[in-house]
């Protein structure tokens, strides 16, 4: 796992990225809806709920996957 922290277009940007499975492209906008989830014994409710803590504090997260590396980016504006 590794994560990086960065301000870039006046944005705070905190990437989070690991070599695990890739998430299959059809999945990557509906992971964040509740209940969604690809694990046997997952409630699919915690990136749900990550989701709407970000975007509580004005930011926004996203993912990107392929077969070396999946990166979930949060996005906050910079207020500095």
């Amino acid at each position: 796992m590794r994560v990086d922290s960065l301000i870039e277009a006046n944005e705070k940007i905190i990437r989070i990225s690991n070599n695990g499975p890739a998430i299959a492209s059809e999945l990557i906008e509906s992971i964040f809806e509740p209940f969604v989830t690809t694990k046997e014994l997952g409630t699919g409710i915690g990136l749900y709920v990550c989701k709407k803590i970000i975007e509580k504090n004005d930011g926004y997260m996203n993912c990107v996957s392929n077969e070396n590396l999946t990166t979930f980016s949060i996005h906050f504006p910079d207020l500095s």
